[in-house]
C-alpha cells in the first residue's frame, strides 16, 4: 500500500471516528462498496474502486452487507455519484443512504431465509 492509499485510509477511519458504519462498533476492515476484483476494476474502473468515497470501515461481522457488487443498479448509481461534480460531502450523504438502503434490503433477505 503506498503513502497515499494509507493516508486515505486513514482519513476514511478519522472521518467515521473509528467505528463500523453498521454498528458502531470498532471498525478492523475498509470495506469497499462496489468491490475491488478484477472484474469489478474493469467494470467501474480504478479512480472509482480506489477511490475513498468507495470505502466505509467495517468490523468483521458487518463487512459483507456493506459490498454492493451484486446491486447493479445501485453501483452504477455509486458510480455515476463518486464521478459527479457535487461536493465530496454530498457525495458522501447520497452514498452512504444508497450503502443503507442496500444493507436494510440485504438484512431483510437474510431473515427471510432464517424464517423458511
Amino acid at each position: 500500500m503506498t503513502d497515499k492509499e494509507m493516508q486515505k485510509l486513514e482519513e476514511m477511519y478519522q472521518y467515521y471516528n473509528y467505528r463500523c458504519f453498521v454498528c458502531r462498533g470498532i471498525a478492523t476492515n475498509r470495506a469497499h462498496i462496489l468491490g475491488q476484483g478484477r472484474a469489478k476494476r474493469h467494470i467501474y474502473g480504478n479512480e472509482v474502486i480506489d477511490n475513498i468515497l468507495n470505502w466505509l470501515p467495517a468490523c468483521d461481522r458487518h463487512n459483507d452487507l456493506i459490498d454492493m457488487s451484486n446491486n447493479q443498479i445501485g453501483a452504477i448509481e455509486v458510480k455515476a455519484i463518486i464521478k459527479s461534480d457535487i461536493s465530496a460531502e454530498e457525495k458522501r450523504a447520497i452514498i452512504e443512504e444508497i450503502v443503507r438502503e442496500n444493507i436494510k434490503r440485504k438484512e431483510q433477505k437474510i431473515e427471510r431465509r432464517s424464517n423458511l
